[in-house]
């Protein structure tokens, strides 16, 4: 059997016993009473070190709060007896009813969500982590040298560059044209597993992709395609 590790309260002399929750760290050297009420009998009356004590000065403000006298935009600002359009305007019983039949107060996850296409996500994941992936992520880097096809980067003593495995088809585009539902299909699929469908790039040049982070519910690419042109230029694209 395991012993119990006590102490005697130096306030009213009881033996406590040590908490399931408490570290062995906390309970040699801070835990010293047994209660709360018995820790503010022993502090009270006893001056603390001015490193130690709260003040109002010492206390956190973070850089965007209001100091003294200074006024945020007149435009929204609180104005005094304004009215908010929101103001007693409630929903009727017989709206209510309509929206609670039809589940509009109901949480919308999983299959509930309109954005939901069977579980995709989760299977993006398994085959990111399954072995043919991680292989497949190497080769490329192998056949890259570890650089940026783009920008030649490359980590070097003191100059640490996080390198990508990008596809130029999109990875979710490739799913939904083999039609792959499950990690088996995946895994003999020829066309997920093309070295030359993927190249290395580091983390500045694959945010300049047209391909990058587009949405595989709404197949909407989420950046202007001319901004990623200024940024990326035209010889990028071309390759």
């Amino acid at each position: 059997m395991k012993t119990l590790l006590t102490k005697i309260c130096p306030i009213c002399k009881l033996v406590f016993e040590k908490p399931k929750t408490c570290g062995m760290p906390e309970w040699n050297l801070k835990r010293k009473f047994c209660s709360r009420n018995c820790d503010n009998i022993w502090r009270k009356g006893k001056n603390f070190s001015p490193s130690t004590q709260f003040s109002k000065e010492r206390h956190f403000v973070p850089p965007t709060a209001f100091r003294e006298g200074q006024r945020p935009s007149i435009k929204t600002e609180f104005k005094k007896g304004n009215v908010p359009w929101t103001a007693g305007n409630k929903l009727s019983v017989e709206h209510y009813k309509k929206l609670k039949n039809a589940g509009f107060f109901d949480p919308k996850y999983g299959d509930k969500s309109g954005n939901w296409k069977g579980g995709r996500t989760a299977l993006g994941k398994l085959i990111r982590s399954c072995k043919n992936y991680k292989e497949w992520r190497l080769k490329i880097f192998i056949r890259d040298n570890y650089s940026c096809v783009w920008c030649n980067a490359r980590s070097c003593a003191g100059n640490k560059v996080i390198i990508h495995a990008d596809h130029i088809k999109p990875f979710c585009e490739i799913i939904e044209e083999n039609n792959i539902t499950n990690i088996h299909e995946a895994l003999i699929c020829e066309e997920l597993w093309d070295i030359n469908n993927g190249r290395t790039l580091c983390f500045p040049c694959h945010k300049k992709t047209l391909t990058y982070l587009i949405n595989q519910y709404t197949k909407k690419i989420l950046r202007c395609p001319e901004s990623i042109i200024r940024c990326a230029g035209k010889s990028a694209l071309k390759r």
